[in-house]
């Protein structure tokens, strides 16, 4: 015999059909919808794109780009789907697929190139003006002329790819280059032989007959690969300014540390607050270590490691970018997740262990090499295990750091 839970049941399975005739009429309509199907669609993609982010933080690059392959099917013109899916194949080893990916949003949509320059959205301001008696160069032959260069993307990006400056100027009369401010006096120091511009430079008025991006310099110049390996410095700093901040502050006898956490934006696993400051705290109790701090975090999480005895907070003393380029001369070695710095102490040959998420960027070349850098010798990486896990990523440097230490009096720069 029914009971009232019986007809319960039955009611609730009635309302849950009446529902879904509903909903499913909504969706299939065609006129007048409040959830037309490509809504539908856009929901479901962005669903798709979840998963596979959440396969891709597990290394499973298989699963991750099946699921952006399903992401870009429903939503043909969604340019962060390919923006995925091209990364994706990246970590799988599949560079041609990837800029196969790229090519074909870049045909379906030329905004394409923007939103990867700025790092996954669209400027919200415009590319520095570019001069008003001046086209575009594509490579053609500079002698005789003048060329205007702007950089158009990060701090990061323009650390390393300003080393190809010198290598325009032995093929132009005159190179212009507007780098981002804080930049200015760095470049300036570098002496790479050409003209600087900054934030009163009126562009438009600039006589030159060619301008491009710093991006577009690799490929014009014809430069493979191989090529872009300084093998040395090319930033140079004060000896004076290194000096002094020797005597104040590197004075001593132990291999000296830097360490930076701040990630940029494009590092999924750091930004969701899964990198702490205080995984650095094991390092400064290695023997024959002293830690140096190169910057502050927003949220304080950094006075945890100021009460340490071996770790020394230069952070108030570095004011700009020139100066933590004059600390970082005075390291041993820099650990950082801050790809700004890294590069920084990349293009001043100092040895440097870059804590890199495992979804990164493109200028990282993982399925090229996973443990160096094409772009500097002295530059190793050391990868996050997973998404939400950073601390495999510190063991590794634990370790690397204890075998320093106890090779200092054999080699004290052979850090591996």
């Amino acid at each position: 015999m029914m009971n009232r839970f019986h007809w319960s049941l039955i009611s609730l399975g009635l309302l849950a059909f009446m529902w879904w005739t509903f909903f499913a009429k909504i969706v299939d309509s065609d006129e007048g919808d409040s959830y037309p199907k490509e809504h539908y669609l856009e929901d479901i993609s962005k669903i798709y794109c979840d998963m596979g982010t959440a396969a891709l933080k597990r290394g499973d690059f298989t699963k991750a780009i099946k699921s952006y392959q399903e992401t870009v099917a429903m939503r043909p013109a969604w340019l962060e789907g390919y923006d995925h899916l091209g990364i994706a194949y990246e970590l799988n080893n599949q560079p041609e697929l990837a800029v196969k990916t790229y090519a074909q949003a870049t045909s379906i949509n030329p905004q394409f190139i923007d939103y990867r320059l700025y790092g996954n959205k669209l400027p919200t301001r415009p590319i520095p003006l570019k001069p008003l008696r001046s086209i575009e160069w594509t490579g053609e032959n500079l002698s005789g002329k003048k060329i205007f260069v702007y950089a158009e993307k990060d701090l990061s990006t323009t650390l390393m790819f300003c080393r190809l400056l010198p290598v325009l100027r032995t093929h132009a009369t005159h190179v212009y280059f507007k780098p981002q401010e804080s930049l200015i006096p760095l470049i300036k120091a570098a002496k790479f032989g050409v003209v600087l511009c900054n934030n009163q430079t009126n562009i438009t008025e600039l006589d030159v007959d060619y301008h491009t991006s710093l991006l577009s310099l690799q490929h014009y110049l014809g430069l493979s690969i191989e090529d872009l390996n300084a093998h040395d410095a090319y930033l140079k700093i004060n000896k004076e300014k290194v000096a002094a901040f020797h005597k104040n502050f590197f004075n001593n006898s132990d291999i000296k540390v830097g360490i930076a956490w701040n990630p940029e934006h494009y590092m999924p696993g750091v930004k969701n607050n899964n990198f702490s400051p205080s995984l650095f705290v094991p390092l400064s109790t290695i023997p024959g270590v002293r830690l140096y701090i190169l910057q502050k975090s927003a949220n304080n999480a950094h006075l945890i490691l100021e009460s340490k005895s071996k770790i020394t907070d230069l952070s108030e003393e570095l004011k700009d970018m020139t100066d933590q380029a004059v600390a970082i001369e005075n390291l041993d070695l820099l650990i950082s997740a801050d790809a700004t710095l890294a590069t920084l102490a990349g293009a001043l040959h100092k040895q440097t262990w870059f804590l890199i998420p495992i979804v990164n960027d493109w200028r990282w070349l993982d399925y090229w090499n996973k443990n160096t850098s094409i772009w500097f010798d002295n530059f190793k990486k050391v990868h996050q295990a997973s998404g939400k896990n950073w601390q495999p990523a510190f063991n590794t440097a634990f370790s690397k750091l204890q075998e320093l230490v106890s090779n200092k009096d054999a080699n004290r720069s052979s850090i591996t």
